[in-house]
């Protein structure tokens, strides 16, 4: 390769030094990539979650029409796809480091809670107890808040991984 470059007119340093830069901006491209991956990672968890709350806000008002919905409800926190990745403690130990991880299963847990509790609460004449239909809302305000919380999460878990690496790589 000198030889090469020594015919070519370029010195060896001159070599070595494109060499450096090209394994500087492929680490940065690995670095994006990973990013983008993880990034996609969290948007597919939302919107998993926004599935289950809408099933739920679909069996709450078709009642025993919306069987097939309530059934997606009844999953509980360690059931669902997030669940199961969450318990499995994720695809990479890095994650399972991390403080908004470790923050998530709470409020991740109240979604399912929540909404469940809605749709048993459903299971009675609402459309004629004011009182109930304000129970009902209730907890779906508190899914609400959960989910809002486990979106947060989910991005800050993001983020505080790419610190992390970033801090290992530079």
């Amino acid at each position: 390769m000198r030889r090469a470059a020594q015919e070519s007119g370029e010195s060896a340093s001159g070599v070595e030094q494109r060499f450096m830069s090209m394994a500087s901006t492929a680490q940065q491209q690995l670095q994006q990539i990973a990013y983008v991956h993880d990034a996609s990672f969290a948007s597919l968890a939302k919107v998993d979650m926004l599935y289950y709350k809408q099933n739920g806000y679909i069996g709450i008002i078709a009642g025993k029409d919306g069987e097939h919905a309530r059934k997606i409800v009844a999953t509980d926190q360690h059931g669902c796809r997030f669940g199961v990745w969450y318990d499995s403690k994720g695809e990479d130990a890095s994650y399972y480091t991390l403080q908004a991880y470790k923050d998530i299963n709470g409020p991740h847990r109240d979604v399912h809670e929540h909404l469940q509790e809605a749709l048993r609460l459903a299971n009675g004449d609402w459309e004629n107890d004011a009182a109930l239909r304000d129970r009902i809302l209730a907890e779906t305000r508190s899914t609400e808040e959960a989910s809002s919380r486990v979106f947060s999460l989910l991005d800050e878990m993001v983020q505080q991984r790419h610190k992390q690496v970033d801090s290992v790589l530079f």
